[in-house]
């Protein structure tokens, strides 16, 4: 994980995460089969003069083909969202963001765990809008 701050008015980060996993049987004529993945997440907000803050992350999900599964499953997602905040301690916030913005994320995810291989598609809410506002009565945020 990578993080750089400036002040309060630049806040950056990159983070990545690996993984392989292994597929052995015993079984004959059992398919054994390695698999690695990995992800990326790039995350940066700036605030701005009155109070009002931008912020976008964008995530990449990476599943190549290998020998359980022929195909490769790239997800990247990307996120972006603008804020304001009201009152002298800056506790009332309205916010409004965009999730999903390539229209991209799937509910799809796979895995292998010796001989066993599973495939699950599951629901997500694709590419969505949001208006949000906040009131932290104890200070600021």
């Amino acid at each position: 994980n990578i993080r750089y701050d400036f002040k309060e008015i630049l806040n950056l980060s990159f983070n990545s995460n690996f993984g392989f996993s292994r597929g052995r049987s015993e079984l004959k004529g059992a398919l054994n089969s390695n698999n690695f993945n990995h992800s990326h997440t790039f995350a940066g907000s700036v605030t701005l003069p009155w109070k009002l803050e931008i912020g976008t992350d964008v995530m990449g999900s990476f599943n190549p083909g290998n020998g359980s599964f022929a195909s490769s499953v790239n997800v990247v997602t990307w996120n972006a969202n603008i804020q304001k905040k009201f009152l002298p301690s800056e506790g009332l916030v309205l916010k409004a963001s965009v999730n999903d913005i390539l229209n991209k994320a799937t509910g799809y995810q796979r895995s292998i765990d010796g001989a066993n291989w599973s495939e699950s598609n599951g629901f997500v809410l694709r590419r969505y809008f949001m208006v949000s506002l906040s009131w932290n009565f104890l200070g600021k945020l």
